[in-house]
């Protein structure tokens, strides 16, 4: 299956690249919410990194290092 972007998968594509009981999970969660699976799958896996410590600074997670001004 080739890569695509997540907002492109459908239903079909996420259920089949993630473990069955993850998909029912998410399943549930999206059934009290008016958003589709993408938004689903994205959301679910930020709360699950931020709960983890792991940072949403692109500068971090690409090595960069800041260059001093001046």
């Amino acid at each position: 299956m080739p890569q695509q972007p997540s907002a492109a998968l459908d239903t079909i594509q996420i259920r089949y690249r993630i473990s069955y009981l993850t998909f029912l999970r998410m399943m549930a969660w999206k059934r009290q919410r008016p958003v589709t699976m993408s938004v689903a799958c994205n959301t679910l896996l930020n709360n699950a990194l931020d709960e983890q410590g792991i940072t949403r600074d692109p500068a971090v997670l690409l090595g960069a290092k800041e260059k001093p001004v001046g």
